[in-house]
C-alpha cells in the first residue's frame, strides 16, 4: 500500500492537540487531567509504538 499523506497529517495533529492539553495549565483544568510521569508516558508510548511496527511490518512482507 502506499503511504498516505492524509493519514500522517491526521495523526500528527490529533497527537499536537491532545499534547497541548497536557501542556497548557487553563485545558488541563478545565478537563481535570494531571501531567504523566515518565513511566506512565513510556507505557503509553510503548502501547502504541507496538501496534505500528507490527503494522508496518505487516506492510512490508504484503509488498
Amino acid at each position: 500500500m502506499p503511504p498516505n499523506p492524509y493519514l500522517h497529517a491526521a495523526l500528527i495533529g490529533s497527537f499536537a492537540i491532545q499534547a497541548l492539553s497536557l501542556v497548557v495549565p487553563g485545558l488541563r483544568s478545565l478537563l481535570g487531567i494531571a501531567p504523566l510521569d515518565v513511566v506512565d508516558g513510556l507505557v503509553i508510548g510503548g502501547s502504541a509504538l507496538l501496534p505500528f511496527v507490527v503494522n508496518e511490518k505487516t506492510k512490508k512482507t504484503w509488498v
